[in-house]
Formats: C-alpha cells, sequence, structure tokens
C-alpha cells in the first residue's frame, strides 16, 4: 500500500457524502489512499448534513487513518486552511482534494510540492469507467432510499459533477447513457 499516493481530504469533501463516498470508495480501485486530520474532521462535523452519519463514526465503522493535526509557517494560503494544508504536508500527501482550490496558495504549494485538486477532477482522472461503475453499482446494491439504480445516481448525484473522459460509445457500454428521444 505504501506505493499509492497519500492524498489528504479536506473538511468541505468530506462533509459532502457523495464526492467523500466517491474518492473513499475509488481508493480502493486506483493507485491513491487517503487521509485526513482531527481538524478536517471536526471542521466537516460543522458542516454536514445533519440527517448524515457524522464522518467520526463512519471512520471509526470502518478503520480509516487519520493524521495528527500541524501548524506550519505558510504565506499565501487562506488563514481557515492552514491548518488542512500543514497537516497534509506534515502526513506526506501529494495532494489536498477540495472544493477550494483558491484557498490554498501557489507559493506554498510549490514550497512543499504539492497540489490542490478538485475532488471531480481528481476521480475523472484517478478512476477508470470501470471503477466508476463499480463504485456506483456497490451504491446502488446498498441504497435504501432513491436514487437506488445505478444509472439514476449518475444521472441525479454524480455524473454531471465528475464527467469521466469516455466516447459516447464507452458510456452506452457502461449502461449509463439512456435512449434519446
Amino acid at each position: 500500500m505504501t506505493g499509492k499516493t497519500l492524498v489528504y481530504i479536506d473538511a468541505n469533501v468530506l462533509a459532502a457524502s457523495s464526492r467523500r463516498t466517491f474518492l473513499i470508495m475509488g481508493a480502493a480501485l486506483s493507485s491513491y489512499r487517503f487521509t485526513w486530520s482531527p481538524y478536517a474532521e471536526t471542521e466537516a462535523l460543522r458542516h454536514q448534513d445533519e440527517r448524515a452519519t457524522p464522518i467520526s463514526v463512519l471512520r471509526e465503522r470502518y478503520g480509516w487513518k487519520i493524521v495528527p493535526d500541524a501548524d506550519m509557517p505558510l504565506e499565501d494560503t487562506d488563514a481557515k486552511d492552514r491548518l488542512i494544508l500543514s497537516a497534509a504536508a506534515r502526513a506526506g500527501a501529494s495532494m489536498v482534494i477540495t472544493e477550494n482550490v483558491a484557498d490554498f496558495g501557489e507559493r506554498d504549494l510549490t514550497r512543499l510540492g504539492m497540489s490542490a485538486v478538485h475532488p471531480d477532477l481528481f476521480c475523472s482522472v484517478r478512476l477508470s469507467a470501470n471503477a466508476y461503475r463499480q463504485i456506483l453499482d456497490t451504491l446502488a446494491d446498498t441504497r435504501t432510499r432513491e436514487p437506488r439504480t445505478a444509472h439514476d445516481i449518475h444521472v441525479q448525484e454524480v455524473g454531471e459533477h465528475m464527467p469521466l473522459r469516455l466516447s459516447p460509445a464507452a458510456w452506452w457500454g457502461l449502461g449509463l447513457l439512456g435512449v434519446s428521444g
């Protein structure tokens, strides 16, 4: 597992259940592993839907590992994200997966040899079409609420955000293109 790229999941992505789920499920099907810190988890909890299972409960249930909080001097990263970038850097992550890419300073990222990447871009590059479909199928098999099919989850929750670079024939082959007309 040490050969896999370590990515740090920002609080805003942890709080968004569908993006978090795709990132976490995708790790087993791709070449990355994930982590976050107690600070990110606390921030995510503040923004999570009150009906959602708290991320700390999910972490304990599935044995996901987190890294210690850290605070290092940074130049141009937004103040609210300094603890995020610090913890990610100290953990050895190569990138922060965040919806707020612009909040992470270019000079800080360059100095630390890191990147800030939007989760949709990350997933569209890192997940193969088959991995994407496998995640959709797993979600559909375990869902107790609508949408409950891989196609409907793709259409209603994920597809518009994570467009994989596929030809129409490949989308059709995955069963994710409906019949138009």
